[in-house]
């Protein structure tokens, strides 16, 4: 069985048994560090911020660490040594970069612990003059910035904390006077609203409330401009992850609101002027690859695709797609933001039209066995594309023989529980209204590709059973049961559905010959009940 760790522990609370063992129970150093990592793993403690390897460097690292938090504390109020403040804030920086793994999550970890974020929220607005929006120190603030930024990313404990401490108005307050003065602070200051937003939905709405969307377009219009492709980078990365549903501990979400705003505040012009502008960058974090992220996070509803469409978006990402054939980060990208835009009824039709088709196709079958991320958004885009219009889906299957590779990108993911549902949905589309296309499709192999979907995760068994039902075969659901030994095995009747029983699905489901009957005898007993009374306050 598989133990989801559910809580965290200080280094200080690590270091205090490691001193239990040594004192009390006479281990030596190795032997107390090991015993202690064994017992709260055994707890189910997460242990990730904390340095289990007992190491006399990694206890020296982190003592200099809580002695320049010192430092930055005392700062904001002045009476520190310029020289001494940016080798404790470039220290700082270093010791929580990505790069140094676990020894990184523990500094990180320290700083929280310490209040460290809070220290340099302070000393990043101690640098900023709000009346005026004016930079005061732009060296202090760059290397402030750039130390919030390392201690925030990838670190879900200081994104919590990144909500307290004002360092969300901090990182505001910088933003606006790097817009008006100073574009490296900007940039800066995006950076860390990228890191701290991403995944954390407190963060997300603290930023809204500041109206960080605005900002970040007005950083991104002036960026583009001036073609400072890190400004322009930072400001779609900031856009991208206040507009991104990624936070799954939260119940609600503030990022369609935040699409919206940044719809109004012009992202959708801002965004394209970028993806233009950079067009020919290289690497896979420039500043057109961030800005479709960010086009793909804002196109969430039907009034942001249209909006995208009257703005050129569409042809823009069948130009992009043209010139990026054999960029992988691109063509993600792009179909990605093409699965979204397929949602709007025009805006697939007319994807079908204009050579968006073809080429998605073609990208389909350049990284068919190489990606299953871009086999996912494709196959996703053509089962929307089919979905309501048979002419699609003729297109689809005739015009570049579609359903065999969806069917062919099935089987070179097999594992792939998304791209298995979405290549059902796809098939599923492609015959309900075209009959004529069942028996090609089963000749390419679509019967055998959506047994396996269904033994892939219990959630596809519903979408592969309805499209072996459109395309007409007999196919029956199984159903396990526990028997005496307390073993999962399948229940007596008819076969199994798909080559392997899996012991996670549940017996609820029936022979899918009964399926309709019992739908039919629903309908039947709701016809003979009493019929729903006006409304009445009486």
């Amino acid at each position: 069985m598989t133990t989801f760790a559910t809580r965290r522990i200080s280094q200080e609370t690590f270091d205090a048994v490691v001193r239990e063992n040594v004192e009390d129970f006479d281990m030596d150093a190795a032997e107390a560090v090991r015993e202690a990592r064994e017992q709260f793993e055994h707890q189910g403690v997460d242990l990730t911020g904390v340095d289990v390897s007992g190491s006399e460097e990694r206890k020296a690292e982190r003592a200099a660490l809580l002695a320049d938090v010192a430092l930055v504390k005392k700062a904001a109020a002045g009476g520190v040594a310029r020289p001494d403040l940016l080798e404790a804030l470039a220290r700082a920086a270093t010791l929580c970069a990505a790069g140094r793994g676990r020894a990184a999550a523990s500094a990180r970890s320290t700083v929280v612990a310490a209040q460290g974020l809070s220290a340099l929220a302070r000393l990043a607005r101690s640098c900023v003059d709000e009346a005026t929006d004016a930079v005061g120190d732009a060296g202090v603030l760059a290397a402030t910035l750039a130390a919030l930024d390392r201690a925030v990313r990838g670190d879900a404990d200081a994104r919590d904390a990144f909500q307290y401490g004002g360092c969300v108005e901090a990182t505001v307050a910088a933003l606006k006077a790097g817009v008006k003065t100073d574009a490296a602070a900007a940039a800066a200051a995006l950076r860390v609203a990228a890191a701290a937003a991403r995944q954390c939905e407190a963060v997300k709405a603290a930023f809204m409330r500041l109206k960080l969307a605005r900002l970040a377009v007005e950083a991104l219009v002036t960026a583009a401009a001036a073609r400072d492709e890190a400004g322009a980078g930072a400001a779609a990365q900031a856009l991208a992850a206040l507009c991104a549903a990624d936070d799954v501990r939260s119940a609600t979400s503030c990022t369609y609101d935040a699409s919206r705003l940044a719809l109004d505040a012009g992202a959708v012009h801002a965004l394209l002027a970028a993806l233009e502008a950079f067009a020919d960058a290289e690497g896979g974090e420039d500043a057109a690859t961030a800005a479709l992220d960010a086009l793909r996070q804002v196109a969430k509803s039907d009034d942001a695709v249209k909006r995208i469409r009257e703005a050129g978006g569409a042809r823009a990402c069948l130009d992009a797609l043209r010139r990026n054939r054999t960029r992988r980060d691109r063509c993600r990208r792009l179909v990605g933001l093409l699965r979204n835009m397929a949602n709007n009824d025009d805006a697939k039709d007319a994807m079908c039209k204009d050579g968006t088709l073809e080429e998605i196709l073609g990208c389909l079958e350049r990284f068919l066995r190489d990606d299953a991320v871009i086999c996912e958004h494709v196959v996703a885009t053509l089962a929307m594309m089919a979905l309501r219009r048979p002419k699609n889906g003729t297109l689809i299957v005739e015009g570049r023989n579609g359903a065999s590779l969806v069917i062919h990108a099935m089987g070179a993911h097999p594992a792939h529980a998304a791209l298995q549902r979405q290549g059902a949905l796809a098939l599923r589309n492609f015959v309900a209204r075209s009959p004529e296309f069942k028996q090609p499709i089963l000749d390419a192999g679509a019967e055998t590709a959506l047994r396996a979907a269904a033994t892939c995760a219990q959630a596809n068994v519903d979408v592969a059973y309805a499209a072996l039902r459109d395309l007409g075969v007999d196919a029956k659901i199984a159903t396990f049961e526990t028997d005496a030994s307390g073993a999962v095995v399948q229940s007596a009747g008819p076969a199994r559905f798909g080559d392997k029983a899996n012991a996670n699905f549940k017996a609820v489901f029936d022979e899918s010959a009964d399926v309709e009957r019992r739908i039919h005898d629903v309908d039947a007993l709701t016809d003979q009940q009493t019929k729903l009374e006006e409304f009445s306050l009486m």
